[in-house]
């Protein structure tokens, strides 16, 4: 990787640590590894589930539950509870909150 091409990554890296900050941007992360490729889509955007993105309903108390019991009945989650800490989780629930926030598309 050429030193301006490195630079701009770590600049376009930066300035998104900048917007979501710390809890996001590990929220982020989390997503991305282990929500995103089956189900919930890349940022949030569909996948096998309701896009994330401008999405207003979900209050972080229902996330936060779903995400650690899971969901069962037609739209199925396991529960990651004992997986993530309790903070792992907030993450979680702080990036999908960001998510909610953003034009689906964006």
């Amino acid at each position: 990787m050429s030193g301006s091409v490195g630079a701009t990554r770590r600049s376009r890296l930066d300035s998104e640590r900048t917007r979501l900050g710390p809890a996001r941007m590990a929220g982020k992360s989390r997503f991305n590894q282990t929500c995103a490729a089956y189900c919930h889509g890349y940022e949030g955007e569909g996948g096998k589930s309701p896009n994330f993105k401008g999405r207003t309903d979900l209050s972080p108390q229902d996330a936060f539950k779903v995400i650690t019991e899971g969901r069962r009945g037609s739209d199925v989650m396991p529960p990651w509870g004992k997986n993530f800490t309790t903070e792992q989780i907030w993450e979680l629930v702080a990036y999908l909150t960001f998510l909610g926030t953003q034009k689906p598309g964006q």
